[in-house]
């Protein structure tokens, strides 16, 4: 899976909260890469509100959860088999490694 790590600098990562930010759990949901291209431009640009969120917030972003569920065309499951979306309270390292490592 590809991350995009958004800060101000890249000194104080660790210091300062994170919020991820993930699309295409559902792979199927295709608007969702164009939302996820709005908060991208906005975080990036040179508004004082985009600047005021990166000097206090480092943004984890994560374009495809489920890049597997894309390439093989399954609407809602991964690779596996399963709806990924499920599986936030317990997920299974070698059945679910896309939850499992973000958690």
């Amino acid at each position: 899976m590809w991350q995009i790590i958004i800060s101000r600098d890249s000194k104080n990562l660790k210091k300062k909260p994170n919020i991820i930010i993930s699309s295409r759990v559902h792979s199927g949901e295709t608007p969702a890469s164009t939302v996820f291209k709005g908060i991208f431009e906005f975080l990036t640009s040179d508004r004082k509100e985009a600047k005021f969120l990166r000097k206090f917030y480092t943004f984890v972003l994560i374009p495809v959860l489920n890049p597997d569920g894309v390439v093989c065309g399954n609407y809602r499951n991964s690779i596996a088999g399963v709806d990924l979306n499920r599986q936030w309270i317990n997920p299974d390292m070698e059945f679910h490694p896309e939850v499992f490592y973000i958690k």
